[in-house]
């Protein structure tokens, strides 16, 4: 993983990247401004783009703005909880469900998608 100024806030939580790039749900890192600073393998195929293009990439650039997950998104951010979106849907494509945990309060998000 490259060290950015976006991957400044996995602080901490660097350990535990090596391990998600072994998952097959597909796992985004985001920051309270909604910029992406971690991405798994699985995310990047699912999103058909590189680790370096996806690297402080807006979520809304990933998701779009018209579905269920980004909504959701801003509202973890705003009020710092979690949610779990079942049979939710990406740019057309469904997925399982869609996992949005705080990892950091006011500073580090996670988007797990479940194909």
């Amino acid at each position: 993983m490259k060290k950015t100024k976006s991957t400044e806030s996995l602080s901490g939580v660097e350990l535990l990247l090596p391990l998600m790039n072994t998952l097959t749900d597909s796992v985004i890192a985001f920051d309270s401004m909604l910029k992406v600073c971690f991405s798994n393998q699985a995310a990047q195929t699912f999103f058909k783009i590189s680790e370096e293009q996806m690297l402080n990439k807006f979520m809304v650039e990933l998701l779009g703005t018209q579905n269920s997950v980004f909504n959701a998104l801003e509202g973890v951010v705003r009020k710092n909880q979690s949610v779990t979106l079942p049979g939710a849907h990406i740019r057309g494509r469904p997925v399982h469900s869609a996992a949005i945990s705080t990892v950091k309060e006011g500073s580090l998000y996670m988007l797990v998608l479940r194909q």
